[in-house]
């Protein structure tokens, strides 16, 4: 007796329709689920709950109360980390360059591709420690770690959309988006862009800052970009509320300008010869309300999604909330920098801006000289727990610029 086919052609052919059928049906699935998920990423109307890191309560409570050792402390593990980080750089010059103790004048004298070329290979070489447990580069490692950790409070807060808000505005919330297309055709290689391309988006930027707000000046600093793929010439998100200013700037400023100033920021001192040729004094500056803006745009066809921007409805920010720690020169750098931190409180409103695309610019404030309660704009990225998986990188340029506006 014969056994029976289990499979005909015929029936081999209707299996395989069949399989291809529950294929498609699963392929539909996942995209109807990525599309909830984009409309609830993008959703206008819903807010989401994320952590955000702000700095602890006792350390902004001592800063408040002693802002010397408030510095002291909070900068001490970056000074640490630094001196490690300096020991482990003349370890692999030794090692790699025959270099001894003329490794400052060495580095000194590299050009700019010798120098990338180094740092290529210093991050491979420290690569290779690492899998080999090298004892000086786990404590090089673990020293980094503790400074992103060190003097934090995560605290779990809502963020809703900004979007249609009538608030959102530079005068009450202190943020807002604004349409406008730049001229820049390409950021595509961020590191070796022209310097025109940069002057271009500084200049068209100011234009449109002058525009919004009537400010009878706008000046730009250095352009920065950052990006969570770690593309060429930038820098990750910041994930800590922060102002980047200080309620005493327009001192530091005019103290540029009249030599009064003992330890001014880098940034400080750009502005400051921006504004000589522009022949405005110490004491014009001083006699003008003085306005410090960010401007913020993402850079791409799509909108941003992954580590969107954050900023807190600076009403809600009371003058007990922040303050700020400066960082002396030497410590990372040669020059100062004066940032203001906050402390978690419950009052705080965040918002973000769902969807913005590059065709926007998200505008906000920083400084007022005619706010008497201070720095007050506190901003974060933050990770949105929605993110599609498929979101492509963030990839985003922002600009300080100085808005003066005539008394």
């Amino acid at each position: 007796m014969r056994s029976p086919r289990l499979f005909t052609p015929r029936s081999f052919s209707h299996l395989i329709t069949v399989c291809d059928l529950a294929v498609e049906i699963v392929q539909l699935r996942l995209r109807a689920m990525r599309a909830a998920s984009r409309r609830l990423f993008s959703s206008k109307a819903g807010a989401f709950r994320t952590r955000i890191n702000y700095t602890s309560t006792s350390v902004i409570d001592l800063a408040l109360r002693d802002p010397a050792a408030a510095s002291e402390h909070f900068w001490q593990p970056t000074r640490e980390y630094n001196q490690l980080f300096a020991e482990l750089g003349l370890r692999h010059a030794r090692e790699e360059y025959g270099w001894g103790d003329d490794f400052a004048a060495a580095i000194k004298a590299e050009a700019p591709d010798e120098r990338r070329r180094r740092v290529s290979e210093f991050r491979t070489w420290t690569a290779k420690l690492m899998r080999e447990q090298d004892e000086q580069a786990l404590t090089v490692d673990k020293a980094k770690q503790a400074i992103a950790l060190l003097d934090k409070e995560p605290t779990m807060m809502p963020v809703a959309s900004a979007r249609g808000m009538n608030d959102a505005t530079l005068d009450a919330m202190g943020f807002t988006a604004v349409a406008h297309e730049s001229a820049v055709s390409s950021w595509d290689d961020w590191r070796l862009e022209p310097k025109s391309t940069a002057q271009l988006y500084a200049a068209e930027t100011a234009a449109l800052v002058k525009e919004h707000t009537g400010a009878s000046h706008v000046f730009c600093t250095p352009r920065k970009l950052r990006a969570t793929d770690g593309a060429k010439g930038s820098q990750p998100p910041l994930h800590g509320v922060h102002a980047d200013f200080g309620p005493g700037y327009v001192d530091e400023l005019a103290g540029v300008l009249d030599g009064s100033e003992a330890t001014p920021q880098a940034m400080t001192l750009g502005l400051a010869k921006q504004l000589t040729a522009a022949g405005i004094t110490a004491a014009e500056l001083r006699a003008s309300r003085v306005v410090v803006l960010n401007s913020w745009r993402a850079l791409g066809e799509a909108p941003t999604a992954r580590q969107p921007l954050a900023l807190v409805d600076r009403r809600t920010v009371e003058a007990e909330d922040v303050a700020m720690i400066e960082m002396p020169p030497g410590v990372s750098s040669a020059h100062a920098l004066r940032l203001s931190y906050a402390k978690p409180r419950e009052a705080h409103r965040w918002y973000w801006w769902p969807e913005l695309s590059s065709s926007e610019v998200l505008l906000f404030t920083q400084f007022d000289s005619a706010d008497p309660r201070g720095c007050r704009m506190l901003h974060s990225s933050v990770h949105h727990p929605q993110t599609p998986e498929d979101a492509p990188p963030r990839r985003s340029v922002e600009l300080r610029m100085l808005a003066i506006f005539e008394a």
